[in-house]
């Protein structure tokens, strides 16, 4: 599989295949690179943990809201620079034993979950809100029960292992924001520690144990098994493929595994390995020793993580001698001769576990004492915030606090716990402390051809500079240095020009201090279209009837079904107006109530995207929700190439904007007439919830460029036979004029945007 020739435009956000088939927008993309690896293969499970003896029992509750007047937990006074969010017990996630891993999850539109692993569970919780955490799905981890689980996503799907057996249980999350996660079944046998993935790779591994290498295939359920590495007992593993502006420039490229462990299950001689396994292309699982670190008074090398500019590696030793709470920072800018900087200590006893590194900060998950949060500068760590998971003692010993994640896009961070379960905090003041990108004017989706630009914010980070690493979907690739602004940490991004037009862009944000320390943005890569105008090809509304189908057989709603009307003021629920404010859209609950005890749906006309060179689906959408609950109550907006026989899901929509606001559709360009139709349907099955939505303007607008005509070949401003016959000649070929939406090859796609926009 080449993991390279994906195009940009199939990155995008809410891309949608123009044929019938099972490739979708993002999901497909994940599909495609990603597959549903399995894995094969036994592994030796962890036997010396010292958590194998007994643990203290969960604590069963109900789930708790800081906000919730009547609360009442030792929480509420555990945090030091935190705010208690949430907390949902383990029996609330489908446990009676312990639980243990956690890992997130961001959904296309946005949302975010949590992945909590238990004895007897997996279970999935939106914490979009995170003072109303959601249980969306809860599975039984059946055979392969045990307390050691660990959860990683790759795209739409997560994967879970453990050291009960079973092989590696594979989850499908498409659905997840209409509250369906399902269960693809189990791959491979016996058991590991954890899971470690390279997806930029398309690499899968199995540790605790020698590591054992898979590389996805088109058969999900039919990995290619690598080799293993196996000079040492791995317990945890973090492996990336080294960037191309990593420090080390002699290994640029490689896949570098940065190996927690040593001899005899990791006791003797522990400490990290640091391992290059080749590169991508040609993978060397007996991988070469780049350099060993290990330290004094050391117990057993846990797991570690690096900083975003690739300096420093930060690790943990769970059991050492000098201080239980102990982190080694490792100076990695040359890979070859790593150099442990300061074994430090917070001065505390309780134990420690799993540690992560962003934005500017480390977090450490310490068991009994809980989350702790430190600034991290190269070699130095300074504690500024902390959360207690587990209050009644700070002692050492194996119960408490057993992973943290930081990664959630919103800021909210997620805590996993074995006797309370799942916790969900922010930080308190120090979060305005964060190095982070803010965008005073948003990232447009969006620019001209040539010379668009945006404002980027470096806010508590000392930017000396800002740059963009962009490529085009026609092939062309580089970086821009943004404009300093008037302010400090303002600057101006210039975008590119487009070399075709359009094109698609695929572009990432990072910050330069004056001393070479970087930040990222954790949020990008960025999708965008470099285009001049919207020209559209057809238009549909309310003031019309025709093609629209209000309402389905299938129908289930009692009340507040679709209907067409014009909305008024004196409606009590629903829009005052359509979009120009004096005609016609499509409303549920004809302005007297909204939709209840079922749902309802609402189907718009066809349209034929043949001859478009970039075309997409664009409607006005309003909607009011209230009390809503994701699985219950929803839009879901769905789209089928095939006159309705099939349809795929391309939105799910759970909040309320009561105003009208522009969305959009992405087709890739068709390869011969088609017919494309979008289908909305309104759900409200919740008791107390409100769900009423509008729609209005459906149009199919393909976006092109200023003084460009898809399909002139000769510059003459017109498209005709003399255009046709010299399109004839580039036919088959490659990197030619004749490449109308620069997929690689003139085909039958070039052949339908020529006579699209044939003038005569």
């Amino acid at each position: 599989m080449d993991f390279s020739s994906m195009t940009l435009r199939s990155l995008s956000r809410g891309h949608v295949e123009n044929e019938g088939r099972d490739r979708l927008g993002v999901i497909s993309l994940f599909l495609m690179l990603f597959g549903v690896l399995g894995v094969v293969g036994g592994s030796d499970a962890h036997d010396g943990d010292p958590k194998l003896k007994a643990m203290e029992p969960s604590i069963p509750g109900e789930i708790l809201s800081g906000n919730d007047e009547n609360f009442d937990a030792p929480w509420g006074e555990a945090t030091d620079g935190t705010i208690f969010c949430s907390q949902i017990p383990v029996n609330m996630l489908g446990g009676t034993g312990n639980a243990s891993d956690l890992w997130h999850h961001v959904s296309p539109s946005e949302r975010e979950y949590a992945i909590v692993t238990t004895k007897q569970s997996v279970a999935w919780v939106e914490v979009t809100d995170p003072f109303n955490p959601e249980i969306v799905h809860i599975h039984p981890r059946g055979a392969s029960s045990s307390t050691w689980g660990d959860v990683k996503t790759i795209g739409e799907f997560a994967f879970v292992d453990g050291e009960g057996g079973g092989g590696v249980q594979i989850f499908d999350m498409t659905a997840i924001d209409s509250g369906v996660v399902e269960h693809l079944g189990a791959v491979g046998s016996g058991s590991a520690h954890n899971i470690v993935s390279v997806p930029e790779a398309g690499i899968f591994a199995r540790v605790g144990g020698p590591i054992r290498f898979f590389r996805m295939t088109d058969d999900p359920l039919a990995p290619d098994f690598l080799g293993q590495w196996s000079e040492r007992y791995v317990h945890d593993a973090r492996i990336i493929v080294y960037p191309a502006d990593g420090p080390d420039e002699d290994h640029r490229g490689e896949i570098i595994g940065f190996l927690n462990g040593g001899f005899n299950g990791g006791y003797v001689e522990t400490g990290i390995s640091i391992v290059s396994f080749g590169t991508p292309d040609e993978f060397n699982p007996d991988g070469t020793l780049l350099s060993q670190v290990t330290w004094a008074d050391a117990g057993f090398s846990h797991q570690c993580w690096e900083s975003e500019d690739l300096r420093w590696l930060y690790s943990n030793d769970e059991t050492s001698s000098a201080l239980n709470s102990t982190w080694q920072c490792v100076d990695i800018t040359d890979l070859d001769a790593a150099v442990l900087g300061v074994q430090q200590a917070n001065g505390r006893v309780a134990s420690n576990h799993n540690v992560f590194a962003i934005g500017g900060l480390l977090y450490a998950a310490n068991y009994r004492d809980g989350v702790r949060v430190f600034t991290r500068s190269g070699n130095d760590l300074e504690e500024i915030a902390s959360f207690d998971t587990y209050p009644p003692s700070d002692s050492a010993g194996y119960a408490g606090c057993w992973g943290v994640d930081p990664f959630l896009p919103s800021g909210t961070i997620l805590a996993s716990d074995m006797q309370s379960g799942l916790f969900v905090f922010r930080l308190n003041e120090v979060e305005n402390e964060v190095p982070r990108f803010e965008y005073p004017l948003g990232v447009p989706g969006r620019f001209p051809s040539e010379a668009g630009s945006f404002e980027v914010a470096v806010v508590d980070f000392e930017a000396d500079s800002v740059r963009l690493d962009y490529e085009m979907e026609s092939g062309d690739f580089g970086t821009i240095e943004a404009v300093p602004g008037d302010e400090a940490g303002r600057f101006t991004v210039v975008m590119p020009s487009a070399k075709e037009c359009p094109d698609g862009i695929l572009f990432g944000i990072y910050a330069i201090a004056e001393d070479g320390e970087l930040l990222f943005d954790i949020d990008a890569p960025y999708t965008a279209i470099l285009a001049d105008q919207e020209v559209v090809r057809e238009a549909f509304d309310g003031e019309s009837e025709d093609g629209w189908s209000v309402g389905l057989r299938s129908d289930t709603a009692e009340d507040g079904l679709w209907t067409r009307r014009i909305p008024s003021e004196d409606d009590l629920v629903g829009p005052f107006g359509d979009l120009s404010a004096d005609g016609h859209c499509f409303t549920t609950g004809g302005g007297s109530g909204d939709v209840d005890g079922g749902f309802t749906t609402l189907v718009a006309p066809s349209v034929d995207s043949y001859g478009l060179v970039l075309p997409a689906l664009s409607y006005r959408l309003w909607t009011d929700f209230e009390g809503v609950t994701a699985s219950e109550d929803r839009l879901e907006v769905e789209i089928s190439f095939d006159e309705g026989v099939s349809w795929y899901l391309v939105d799910v929509v759970t909040r309320g904007v009561p105003a009208w606001s522009s969305k959009a559709v992405v087709l890739e360009p068709a390869a011969a007439p088609n017919t494309v139709n979008l289908r909305f349907t309104a759900f409200d099955l919740g008791p107390d919830s409100k769900v009423v939505v509008a729609i209005d303007q459906l149009e199919l607008v393909e976006w092109g460029c200023d003084g460009v005509i898809s399909g002139d070949m000769n510059g003459d401003a017109r498209v005709d036979g003399e255009d046709f016959g010299q399109f004839l000649v580039e036919w088959g070929t490659t990197d030619s004029a004749a490449d109308f939406n620069f997929d690689g090859t003139v085909d039958g796609v070039d052949l339908g945007i020529l006579l699209g926009h044939w003038t005569g």
